[in-house]
């Protein structure tokens, strides 16, 4: 999957690791109506989970789109440095 085209990015997070990891992100939560966010994983490896499937890992290199509403936990792996980038068509 991926972004739709007429979308814009509109942030962009900080690197995180394991240790920086905002602790919101490793609970339940989900992305807000209209709000689409890319994973981006840079090094090691990101175990993403949507509530209802199967986790899969993120290996470096390698993104992972979260559309909206989408309620869903991240669950970092030792090493692993990712960041996120959020897209709206109303920002």
């Amino acid at each position: 999957m991926s972004i739709p085209k007429n979308l814009e990015p509109y942030f962009r997070s900080p690197v995180y690791n394991a240790t920086t990891i905002p602790e919101k992100l490793t609970q339940k939560h989900q992305t807000k109506p209209g709000i689409w966010v890319k994973v981006n994983v840079e090094r090691g490896n990101l175990t993403f989970t949507e509530i209802g499937k199967e986790p899969i890992v993120i290996p470096a290199g390698s993104t992972h789109v979260v559309e909206p509403e989408t309620a869903h936990f991240a669950s970092p792996e030792d090493p692993v440095e990712f960041f996120l980038e959020f897209y709206s068509a109303d920002r």
